[in-house]
Formats: structure tokens, C-alpha cells, sequence
């Protein structure tokens, strides 16, 4: 919380309203500007030592980075950059640093960050650096550092407060890739996962249209209707108008088809309706062919308001669509509203953007806001210590009474468990208690007493253009925090990305150069085949040695024609006599008869001794008898 003037100043009113009536970020931040200005909060940021951080260790990073970057040593800053980023370097990413002025924090915080970005930008910008070796040292990076997911709380017709706060984070390229929802927030998650980016105009013309979640456009039930409905089959509301509607707006994609389509990774959690089975969370990786609107329909099936639903899946090879489990779901709220352990198993997320608007726990976390600490009501001047301003008191009266007020109520729940009283009520209760309901970075949308009136009533076109307004205007004062914590691992990401494209660009010239190489040496090759068909035409073939010793092929017409290889030709008068048991054996283009006697294999020399024929005259005899 800022504090007032002691003496109030009459341009203090004037730019507080001017804060709180703004349109858009930037006529908020320029009113919150001169608000730190003028209670001289300014030079508070500029002012590096503060007991809420190591300002003595951000700076000597700040300063090792800047001069391996200026000096060109690319050796050094990788190594720096491999080994040093952190998003919470010596406590910077403190929150209360970032309660100390209307906008930003310590400018040395903010020339860190600046800082590494450009200690990135310079690595990619090397021309010594392999594109193999430094994109596997910036995801080992990135596997250190972490991801960021946004997850959405549920909360009936609450949850369309999430729209603000998805508008501008997306204005802003602070969109996570991971985005969970539960309940009344799958929905938004859901939307956000399956829209592309050019496709994200079409998303915000929805405030201009009625949402038929709870009942037909333009038809409200009447009280009689709910209560018969209710008497006899359990539930409030029917589910045929939330499921028509998520099929309108979210189509049959599967977890896995949304995550090919944009990149994003959307979960959604959902509760089992028995009372043995755990709470799971639906994703790409834990259920790829469950159609999100189903899922979305099973989270937002909130006991006694509408039925339980089952999860329908997807066959991607024919298209069938059929039941995933026989276990039907319920309100992901239930068990498990903002899922931060399983998106820190499942995916390296070490870091969490929270929207919370449920009507049972964000009264509560705005009186606990309102009860925070608080610094020195007075404006600042050269008497007043700086360090003296971030002296806070962390163990206050309201924390110390919401500790024991929940220990309390959780100790009474456990008692009836054990005693078996309402076992799988209390069940519920114990894992509503125990939740965790904020994130590191939590955004608490104003809710009025008008909301609760609303709470299962169809949002009309006005009222959801005024809470998008209010989910924007309290995304405002937290875009610095944001910014900060995220804007190493969004340029991480975007080093990562531009690298990839570099090898790939780089592998398709050198395979259109491959294939222009091969293209040329076949036309070579064929060019030199018809060449050689053209010099030469039929006739005998004459071996003839060359003056290198080497065979070289003459070609000359003839009125003899090349015969057959295997054609018989006329046999010797020695060479005559055939048997019923020779065999005929072809050597090169001649063809004899083998005798059956393995003797006449052999030539008679002179001197009467045997010796074999040479391999022009000889032929290869063989015997059945032999």
C-alpha cells in the first residue's frame, strides 16, 4: 500500500483519481509516475541499498556482465550467462520492492535485467559461437532458470474477470506459454490455447455478445423451474447450455491438437465425483485425445449447481469420439484450484502469475492486502534515512489471526473425518483449507456486492465489458513485477527460437546446394552416356593394349555380326564325341559338351606328361561319374 501525504498535497486527489479512471496503461502509468515524483518516491529507486535484497550482489553481476559484453569477451559472458542468470537474484524479485512506488522498483534491479538481455542479444550476435553448441547452452539455461504458467482460478460468472488480465498480458507479450484454468477459469485458459495469434481480435469481440453458460440467450428460468429441477434431479442448473457452449466456442479439439495449433499448453483440472480418486490434471501429455470441451464442462461442474460430466475422447485416426474413462468429474476447484506442484513436476515451471477470484478466498486476500504493512505515512526528504522507508514489520496481527482461524477450522474438519460425521464432505472442506490459492505473482480483481447477485446468471454484453475493464485495471500496478521476473526467460525463449531458425535456414541452403550438386553431376552424366552412345554403333569388340598398358575398347563396323553369347558354335572333330551323361558348361561365349571322362580334361604334352589347357582353349568339364 502507498502511503498519504501528512499534509495533503490538492494534486494528490487529483492524480489518484486520474489513476483509478484510466482507459488504458498508459494513462496509468503516467499518472503513477508523478505520484512517486510527487511524494519523492523517485529517489527512492534510484537509492540502491535497501534490506530487502543484496543489492551488493546484483550489482557486481550487473557489473561482470557489462564488461564481458563491452570488452567482447563472448568466452566469459557465456559462461556468466550459463551459470548466473537467476530470477531472484539476491532476493530481487522480492514483492515488496515492488510496494514501495506507484510504478517500477530499485533502478539497479531494472539495469540487471536490462543487462542480461543484452548479454543474450551479444551471444547471438557472435560470429565464433557454434549454432549447435549455443542453442544447448541456452536451453541448459532456460532448464535452470524456469518457465512461467499463468494459472486461473474458478469462480462462477467471477471468472470473467480473468479476460481483463489475459488482454493485457497479451498486450504486452507477457503471455506464458503453460496456462492452467480450473472451473470457471478452464474456459478462459481453454480459449487462450486454441486461438492463434492472429486469431486474438476475434477473442475480445465476445464482450460484445451474451454468454448462454447458465440458461438460453435472453431466457432466464424461473425460480419454480430451478427448484423442480433440483428436487428431482440434484442439480440447479441444466448442463446442456455449458456444453453447447464450450462446443461453440472451443470446437472438438483435442489437448493434443490446441498444443500443435498455437504452442501453448493448456490444463485443465478437474475433481473425481467419488471419493478414493485423486485429482487430475488434463494435458497434452496426461490425456492428448480428451475433446477440451469436455473437460472444460467437467471443471466447471460445480456439485448441486450442475451435473457430474464425463470426459469424452477422440480417436485421431477415424475421428469417433467415445467415453475416456466411466469415472465421471466434477468442479476442478474442488480438490485442486491453482495445480502449482503438478506444473512444477510436469513441466520445470519454478515461477506462477495467479488470477484468483473466487468468491470464498479473494474477500479474504483483499482484507489481508488491506491489513499488510505499510510504509512511514509522510513524503520523503533529505532527512529521512531511505533504508528507514523499507523497514516493515512480516508478523502482523491479521496474518497471526488468519493462521490460527485456519488451523482451527482445519483441526475441527480433521476430528469429524475421523469420527466419520459427513466424511466425504468434510473431505472437500479439508482440501479447500488446504490449498495453496496464490502464486508468486497474484492478481486480486476488485469483486462488489452486485457480483454475488450475479454469481449463475448468464453475463450480458455490459457486464462483461466492466469486468474485463476491472481485470485490466488490476493487472496495471503488477506489469512491472511481471516484467521483471519473466523478461530473462521470455528473451531466453526467444534466443532459443531465433537460433533454431538459424540452423534451420542454414541446413535447407546447404540442402539446396547438395541438390543443385547432384542435379549438375547427373546432367553430366547423362550428357556423357549419350555422348558415348552417339561415337560408337554395333560391331565386334577389339581389346587392344595402349601405350599405358592400359585395355582401351575400338569399335569398327563389320559385316560380321556379333553372335550370340550364347550360341552354339561348331565343335572340333576332337571335341565331337558326346555321351548321354556329359554336361553341357558354358565358358565366356562358347559352348562345349564335357565329357564324361575327367582324363580328356587334361592335355598330352610331348614327353607324354599331362598338363592342364590354357583358359582360352580349356573348358570347365565335369562328370556324373566321376
Amino acid at each position: 500500500m502507498i502511503p498519504l501525504l501528512t499534509r495533503r498535497d490538492p494534486n494528490y486527489d487529483a492524480l489518484i483519481k486520474e489513476q483509478a479512471s484510466a482507459q488504458d496503461y498508459d494513462e496509468w502509468l503516467a499518472a503513477s509516475v508523478k505520484l512517486d515524483e510527487l511524494l519523492g518516491l523517485d529517489r527512492w529507486k534510484k537509492h540502491n541499498a535497501s534490506p530487502l535484497y543484496d543489492y551488493e550482489l546484483v550489482s557486481h553481476r550487473l557489473n561482470e556482465l557489462r564488461e564481458a559484453r563491452l570488452s567482447g569477451n563472448i568466452k566469459k559472458l557465456l559462461y556468466l550467462v550459463r551459470t548466473t542468470l537467476s530470477r531472484n537474484l539476491g532476493r530481487m524479485g522480492d514483492q515488496e520492492l515492488y510496494k514501495k512506488c506507484y510504478s517500477g522498483t530499485k533502478t539497479l534491479i531494472s539495469d540487471y535485467i536490462c543487462e542480461c538481455e543484452a548479454a543474450i542479444e551479444s551471444l547471438l550476435e557472435a560470429n565464433n559461437l557454434d549454432d549447435s553448441y549455443l542453442v544447448q547452452t541456452l536451453l541448459q539455461t532456460r532448464k535452470a532458470f524456469g518457465r512461467t504458467a499463468l494459472v486461473l482460478s474458478g469462480g462462477a460468472t467471477l471468472g470473467l474477470l480473468h479476460a481483463g488480465v489475459i488482454f493485457e498480458l497479451h498486450e504486452h507479450n507477457l503471455l506464458p506459454k503453460i496456462v492452467s484454468g480450473s472451473s470457471a477459469g478452464s474456459i478462459f485458459a481453454a480459449l487462450i490455447c486454441v486461438t492463434k495469434e492472429d486469431e486474438f481480435d476475434k477473442l475480445w469481440n465476445l464482450r460484445n455478445q451474451e454468454i448462454a453458460i447458465f440458461h438460453s440467450a435472453g431466457i432466464e428460468e424461473t425460480m419454480w423451474q430451478h427448484v423442480q429441477r433440483f428436487l428431482i434431479e440434484g442439480t440447479w442448473v441444466d448442463s446442456v447450455w455449458i456444453e453447447t457452449m464450450t462446443k461453440e466456442l472451443l470446437g472438438d479439439y483435442t489437448f493434443l491438437e490446441a498444443y500443435n495449433r498455437t504452442g501453448r499448453i493448456l490444463n485443465v483440472t478437474v475433481s473425481s465425483s467419488g471419493v478414493h480418486d485423486m485429482p487430475r490434471l488434463l494435458n497434452y501429455l496426461t490425456s492428448p485425445n480428451v475433446l477440451i470441451w469436455s473437460a472444460v464442462c467437467a471443471s466447471c461442474s460445480l456439485p448441486l449447481v450442475f451435473s457430474s460430466n464425463t470426459l469424452m475422447a477422440k480417436n485421431p485416426r477415424t475421428g469417433e469420439v467415445f467415453p475416456w474413462v466411466k469415472t465421471t468429474f466434477i468442479d476442478g476447484s474442488v480438490d485442486n484450484d491453482l495445480p502449482l506442484a503438478r506444473l512444477a513436476e510436469m513441466f520445470d515451471v519454478n515461477h506462477f502469475i495467479a488470477c484468483q477470484v473466487n468468491p470464498h478466498i479473494a474477500p479474504l486476500l483483499h482484507l489481508s492486502q488491506h491489513f499488510s504493512p505499510q510504509i512511514p505515512k509522510k513524503k520523503l526528504d533529505d532527512k529521512i534515512k531511505l533504508e528507514e522507508n523499507d523497514i516493515v514489520n512480516q508478523h502482523t496481527l491479521w496474518s497471526k489471526t488468519k493462521s490460527m482461524l485456519i488451523g482451527e477450522v482445519s483441526h475441527a474438519l480433521q476430528m469429524m473425518k475421523q469420527a466419520g460425521i459427513l466424511e466425504k464432505t468434510t473431505s472437500s472442506l479439508l482440501n479447500v483449507m488446504a490449498q495453496e490459492y496464490i502464486g508468486n505473482i497474484t492478481m486480486l480483481p476488485s469483486i462488489e456486492l452486485t457480483d454475488f447477485a450475479n454469481l449463475l446468471r448468464n453475463p450480458t454484453p455490459g457486464v462483461l465489458g466492466a469486468a474485463m475493464q476491472r481485470g485490466r485495471l488490476a493487472t496495471w500496478p503488477k506489469l512491472a513485477i511481471t516484467r521483471n521476473h519473466c523478461a530473462i526467460e521470455l528473451k531466453l525463449d526467444e534466443a532459443i527460437m531465433r537460433v533454431h531458425s538459424r540452423m534451420i535456414s542454414k541446413n535447407a541452403n546447404q540442402l539446396k546446394a547438395a541438390m543443385k550438386m547432384h542435379h549438375r553431376n547427373s546432367e553430366e552424366l547423362l550428357h556423357s552416356v549419350r555422348s558415348h552412345r552417339s561415337r560408337y554403333s554395333l560391331g565386334t569388340v577389339r581389346y587392344s593394349p595402349s601405350t599405358n598398358n592400359v585395355a582401351s575398347i575400338t569399335r569398327r563396323k563389320s559385316s560380321v555380326q556379333i553372335r550370340p553369347m550364347y550360341s552354339p558354335l561348331n565343335q572340333s572333330p576332337a571335341l565331337s564325341r558326346t555321351s548321354s551323361g556329359s554336361n553341357l558348361v558354358m565358358v565366356g561365349r562358347q559352348a562345349m559338351t564335357a565329357p564324361n571322362s575327367y582324363s580328356s580334361s587334361l592335355a598330352t604334352s610331348p614327353n607324354g606328361a599331362r598338363k592342364p589347357r590354357t583358359l582360352s582353349t580349356a573348358v570347365v568339364e565335369g562328370s556324373t561319374n566321376k
